[in-house]
């Protein structure tokens, strides 16, 4: 007999019916390790826009066609600039800060009239001067004073932080 025509003897043992284990009825025995299988359910699976086969969660690619798989998710993002908060320190003799004023989009100053109005300063008119917000930058315009704002500026002017702004007698500094 040709030893290279036998034929190997497989023995196949049938599969043990998998019995899962209840917590409250069956305890488990300490040192036996419990094995699970996690098979998706049909809700769990993500079904492909191209050719409508099931594929696994975490699937980057169909399995049936291969296109790319998007997955409806919701996406956590932040701005990516916070919105611009001006405001003008009021500069006291002798240099230290006084008040401080938010600027909101378009904020007036004047002696009687304004959100930031200074009623005894007889160098201010009663309509000053207004700053405005636009995007990210602030803008100083003279209102048509008597005695003009900051160098006697008439037209509109882009303010910087830092910049000094002598409106009547009255000094600030805008800072961002």
């Amino acid at each position: 007999m040709d030893s290279s025509a036998v034929t190997p003897t497989v023995v196949v043992e049938p599969a043990k019916p998998a019995v899962a284990a209840d917590p409250l009825r069956e305890p488990v025995q300490p040192g036996s390790p419990q094995m699970t299988e996690a098979v998706p359910s049909a809700s769990e699976t993500v079904t492909c826009n191209q050719c409508g086969a099931s594929n696994a969660p975490g699937s980057g690619f169909c399995s049936g066609c291969g296109a790319p798989i998007s997955v409806a998710r919701t996406v956590v993002m932040s701005s990516p600039y916070a919105p611009v908060k001006g405001r003008l320190h009021l500069v006291m003799e002798g240099g230290q800060l006084g008040e401080v004023y938010d600027l909101k989009d378009e904020t007036t100053i004047g002696r009687t009239s304004g959100d930031i109005s200074f009623p005894h300063d007889g160098f201010m008119s009663g309509r000053h001067a207004r700053i405005i917000r636009r995007g990210g930058t602030y803008v100083l315009m003279d209102e048509g004073s008597r005695n003009g704002t900051f160098v006697k500026i008439k037209s509109e002017v882009e303010l910087k932080p830092g910049d000094m702004i002598l409106v009547g007698k009255q000094l600030f500094r805008f800072d961002i």
